[in-house]
């Protein structure tokens, strides 16, 4: 996804249940040319049939125990979860969430995604609670207009209020410069993936 250079004032809003499949849609055809989405789907006509499958698996979870964000065009979306690190997942928790994927994506696609959710895992701060993106995305009808900015500075100013810290991954260098713009810095280098792109964890700690 390209850089955002806020042109424009987007309206956003904490999206409902009843605009769940609105969410999907944008983050299935946003995530079309992502670096790592590409990674785990080369196919593109792959990528295309089975993107709605693999975010519906996160968008539920964000529905019910996280956030999703929409602009009010239906242009981007941002889903958060809350990470407590003192809260562990059960191993049937762990298996149950590896094996949606596996159903979902079969042993190729799976696989590779499961390599990744290790990678994220093991490179994921566990010293405080705080608040995690796993995705944000932009139409690219919408991109390069805003849209990413007015879908990050709505929630992050929110934790900002509360105190909360925050956390994401960037798929690309583009990603990663405006993610520091709005307060993220990177943690350590970026991770590479075996025979993939690179990802950077960065964390946003409460600003005064």
């Amino acid at each position: 996804m390209s850089t955002d250079t806020s042109r424009q004032v987007h309206a956003v809003h904490r999206a409902t249940p009843a605009e769940s499949a609105v969410a999907l849609e944008i983050l299935a055809t946003a995530f079309m040319e992502d670096p790592i989405s590409m990674w785990i789907f080369p196919d593109k006509d792959e990528r295309a049939r089975k993107h709605p499958d693999f975010f519906g698996i996160f968008m539920a979870v964000a529905m019910t125990a996280g956030e999703v964000y929409l602009t009010d065009d239906h242009s981007g979306v941002a889903v958060w979860l809350d990470v407590d690190p003192a809260v562990t997942e059960s191993p049937a928790e762990r298996a149950e969430f590896r094996g949606a994927f596996e159903r979902a994506l079969g042993p190729t696609a799976g696989g590779r995604f499961l390599l990744l959710d290790d990678l994220m895992s093991a490179n994921h701060p566990g010293h405080a609670p705080h608040a995690y993106m796993p995705f944000i995305g932009v139409l690219p009808r919408a991109q390069d207009t805003g849209v990413g900015t007015a879908l990050l500075r709505h929630p992050t100013s929110e934790l900002q209020a509360a105190g909360r810290a925050a956390y994401l991954e960037a798929s690309s260098p583009d990603n990663l410069r405006l993610y520091r713009r709005l307060g993220f810095e990177p943690v350590g280098p970026g991770v590479e993936i075996p025979d993939g792109p690179t990802f950077f964890p960065m964390w946003r700690r409460p600003q005064p």
